[in-house]
């Protein structure tokens, strides 16, 4: 009976994700989070990665040579088998961002009303700031980053839903857009109607 109970326990996984690239009291979190609620430090330190390098956005880079600089551009895909933790793992690394991000989206419409009924300056027109989206078309994407020029963190439960979704509303053009943001390049969209 004992040594079929001991067949059941795992043996405990090493990480070898290496949280020493993060300050303490991120390294700490995610220990801690581990520790008490099982929370898988792989699928929370690249969630955090992906969180961070969305925030840094733009605002920095890094001249690898003269002329070529690099930004803080990271995509991640999590892949695990049912079972293991990944939703509440990255969701312990992705609240925060996405606690941000929900009360930048839930403050404009305040922010334009009191702008609106204090007969403000145009020039001083708040805008809707958001910078993670989920399920988007690319026309959308270019908008809301136009007016969140640091960055914008797309953020899928499913890679698969992503991948599902390219050129739904295209004939193939979304692919060539990825690739082109993967790069850093500049993209300019003249198809959407409207301003």
């Amino acid at each position: 009976m004992i040594q079929n109970i001991s067949s059941l326990i795992q043996p405990e996984k090493k990480s070898e994700f290496p949280i020493e690239i993060f300050p303490k009291p991120i390294q700490s979190y995610i220990l801690d989070a581990n520790s008490t609620l099982d929370s898988n430090i792989d699928y929370m330190g690249c969630s955090l990665l992906w969180g961070i390098s969305t925030v840094i956005g733009n605002s920095c880079g890094i001249e690898v040579k003269s002329g070529w600089i690099e930004f803080a551009n990271i995509w991640i895909a999590c892949v695990g088998s049912a079972g293991v933790g990944k939703t509440p793992s990255i969701s312990m690394a992705t609240r925060p961002f996405e606690k941000i991000n929900s009360e930048l989206i839930a403050s404009y419409p305040r922010n334009y009303a009191v702008w609106k009924d204090s007969h403000g300056d145009p020039e001083n027109e708040p805008k809707p700031e958001q910078f993670i989206v989920n399920d988007i078309t690319i026309e959308a994407l270019v908008d809301i980053h136009g007016k969140n020029p640091n960055s914008m963190g797309m953020f899928r439960e499913e890679l698969d839903g992503w991948v599902k979704n390219m050129s739904r509303y295209s004939n193939g053009s979304d692919l060539p857009f990825w690739l082109t943001t993967w790069s850093g390049k500049a993209v300019s969209m003249n198809r959407k109607s409207g301003n």
